[in-house]
């Protein structure tokens, strides 16, 4: 008899419902300082860095670029070329 089937003989259906609750943090894991790497990227368009950059072609030729959000907006205005293609940030996981 395989563990499974074991198991399943014990609990019966009950098995799906068995809630494991979260383990807590190490404490060691809070004095921990932070290691986030700052990541900056200037715009190609205005040359200020932004917490968010967007990934975009504004003219076929010149290929992939990345815009901050508010010339991201000015290069999709009437421009038949543009493409979105994708979100970059400066924090990974936010």
């Amino acid at each position: 008899m395989d563990e499974h089937s074991a198991l399943f003989r014990i609990f019966g259906s009950r098995m799906n419902s068995v809630h494991i609750p979260p383990q807590p943090r190490p404490a060691y894991a809070e004095a921990m300082p932070a290691t986030h790497r700052v990541r900056e990227k200037p715009c190609a368009q205005c040359g200020q860095p932004s917490p968010v950059m967007y990934r975009v072609i504004r003219k076929e030729e010149e290929g992939w670029v990345f815009l901050c959000p508010p010339c991201r907006r000015k290069a999709e205005e009437d421009n038949p070329e543009y493409r979105y293609g994708g979100t970059w940030k400066a924090e990974k996981g936010r």
